[in-house]
Parts: C-alpha cells; structure tokens; sequence
C-alpha cells in the first residue's frame, strides 16, 4: 500500500486524472456536436434544384395566399463558395435560388407583396423547370444613386462569376416556359454566336420585323455573357449616372445608347439585336404586341403601386 506519507500524493495524481479525463470526454462531446451541426448545414445547402418544375411545397402555398408573404419563402442554398461571393444578395429579403450556370436576374424594389409573390411564383417555376439559378435584389445596392442603376451594379457582380446573365425588369413576366435561353443563345440569323450581349429591338418595330445595326433598341430584357468587354461596357455605363443628360426614369437605356453613340464599331462587334419578339414582347394598355406563344410579356408602362397591384390581380388568374 505504500507509506502513508505518499498517500495524499496519489490521491492528488488520481484526482488530476479524472478531471483531464472529463476535459477530454467534454472536448469530444463537442467536436461530436458542431460536427453534426456542420453535416445538417451543408445537407440543406446541397438540396437539387427541383428538376420537376415544380415548386416547393412552402412556395405553393405561398400562390394560394399571398397575404403570407410576411413568412420566409425557403430556397435552394448556395455553397460556401458561392455565399461569401454573393455578400450583396445576403441584404434583407433578396435572395438567389437555384446553382445553373444560366442566372436570372431581377431587381424588385418597393414591389407590393401580392405582387412580388407573382413574380417570384413566376421565376422560381422557370428557374426550377430548366435549372437555372434566379437572383432577386430588393434593396438598392449603391444608396448614392437613382434605384434603376441597381440592375447595372448587380449585373456587375453577378458576371464576377456567373457564366450568363438575363436581366429582367419586374414587371417582365415569363408567358412560355418552354422556351429555353439557350434557343435564344443559338439564333444564327442574328449573329447572336460570340456576341457579349443581346438586346431586343425597341417597340416602335412590328411584332414580326427584323432589326438592323442602326434599331433602336429595349433593356427591359437583355442577356449578358461574362468577358472583359462586357465588364468593361458595364463600367462605362456605372461612370455615366453623373451627366446632366440622364435627367429621365430610363437611365440604364440612356446610358446604353450614349455608349453607342460614342462608340458605334465597338458597340457592333460585340451587341447583337434581335426582335423583341423572342424575349421581350410589350403588353401594355396602349401598346399591345404580345402574341399567344411569345416567350416574355413585358408590361412596360410607368412604375406605380396601382400598376403592380392591377398586374397581382392578373396574374393570379393566369396559369403561369
């Protein structure tokens, strides 16, 4: 047993024993527990896109009562990489849906909430029908400037990373969803192949009417590839907001066609212009040029509440 004198000793080693014995068991238990916590994470940051066009079940209930738009409407997460690239979209209630390599861009800013649960009805079935991922930006993200160069400084961010970019204004809203973008990507009787950007032509043409090198042009909706020269036109259109010249609501379309003007050669070589026909049909009250089977409506008139909540109505009756 020892001399009594070593007694208190060993009491004092077995005691150290047991407490590093319990500081190991605790580290343990909480290795064990942040490592579940991180497996749960990355399992809803993994979810698929849902392939079968169909939404969420959280979303569709959603379309039968848009008063509960005040509840979180859930989405597809982005991995890790992708979050910290996205910092801008993580403002309150914007969101990205979806991991396709084509982004569909939309900025709703001060939209009614029966509205804006229309449009996201709208986008997310698109974007889940054919796997695309769709962004929606609903603060501004340079508070220094008019809320229309919000679309332009989220385009700007968007191609850092994404491959293919359409920007849709609010009140464009998918009629056809079988249309794919990428028939659009392919029109070879518009030279569309190897182009930087793709506009439509502007409302003044017939529904049928093919445009030239000198038509007007629309950017209610428009396709963008990444390339240095499409970041770079980005650019020159951001430095633009200054000029005493953007003095009406269109700045985004004043900018694009100052940029023409000054650099006409340039503007050519990398812009095709297609007939709005293929994405970009007005519909409005006066100016009616959609036609059954057209791929985007594009309701073009004045932004305003009543506008918006007219639309919510509307197309809460359609089968969209």
């Amino acid at each position: 047993m020892g001399s009594p004198k070593a007694w208190p000793a060993a009491r004092s080693r077995r005691a150290a024993g047991i407490r590093w014995g319990r500081c190991c068991y605790r580290l343990i238990y909480t290795m064990s527990l942040v490592a579940a916590v991180y497996a749960v994470t990355a399992h809803f940051r993994a979810i698929p896109l849902h392939r079968s066009g169909e939404l969420p079940n959280q979303v569709s209930s959603l379309q039968a009562n848009p008063m509960q738009m005040n509840q979180t409407i859930p989405v597809a997460h982005l991995s890790r990489a992708e979050q910290e690239k996205l910092l801008w979209i993580e403002k309150p209630n914007s969101l990205c849906f979806g991991l396709g390599n084509i982004t569909i861009l939309s900025v709703a800013i001060d939209l009614p909430k029966a509205y804006l649960v229309q449009l996201r009805k709208n986008r997310l079935s698109y974007a889940a029908l054919h796997g695309y991922r769709y962004c929606e930006v609903r603060t501004p993200l340079d508070f220094s400037r008019p809320f229309p160069w919000t679309k332009v400084k989220a385009m700007m961010l968007l191609l850092s990373f994404a491959e293919t970019v359409v920007a849709m204004e609010a009140d464009a809203i998918v009629r056809n969803k079988t249309i794919r973008v990428e028939s659009i990507l392919s029109l070879e009787q518009y030279n569309v192949s190897g182009k930087d950007v793709i506009y439509t032509s502007d409302y003044q043409q017939s529904h049928d009417a093919d445009p030239d090198p000198k038509s007007s042009i629309n950017t209610g909706v428009y396709i963008m590839r990444s390339s240095p020269w499409t970041k770079a036109f980005l650019e020159s259109q951001y430095k633009l907001h200054t000029s005493s010249i953007f003095q009406t609501s269109n700045l985004e379309h004043d900018a694009v066609k100052v940029y023409r003007m000054k650099n006409k050669e340039d503007f050519n070589a990398h812009v095709a212009i297609i007939p709005f026909r293929f994405m970009n049909s007005p519909c409005t009250w006066d100016l009616d040029k959609y036609e059954e089977g057209d791929f985007i409506a594009h309701y073009a008139e004045e932004h305003s509440l009543d506008k918006y909540e007219r639309l919510a109505l509307q197309l809460a009756t359609m089968n969209l």
